[in-house]
């Protein structure tokens, strides 16, 4: 991996974190509530941008190989449409 991929990579589990935490913070730190729907929601999120951004093979089901802002974006609306269910 070559230090600009490495770079986004890390940036993306940063910032994937840092959501997760801030989440995390507002519903069980502030409020007391223990809510693991949040867990859910990032699984979805995390398992559609895996399926949207993984490169081509024919021995696994998806792997579309589009560029990781797409990946981002599907991953939004996925986990968007599985919170108003």
């Amino acid at each position: 991996m070559d230090l600009l991929g490495y770079g986004a990579f890390f940036l993306t589990t940063a910032l994937i974190f840092s959501l997760v935490t801030l989440g995390l913070n507002l519903q069980w730190g502030l409020t007391g509530l223990f809510n693991v729907g949040l867990a859910g929601f990032v699984a979805i999120g995390a398992y559609t941008s895996a399926l949207l951004t993984t490169p081509d093979d024919a021995a696994r089901l998806g792997g579309f190989g589009l560029p990781i802002l797409v990946g981002w974006a599907g991953a939004m609306v996925v986990g968007g449409i599985a919170a108003a269910l």
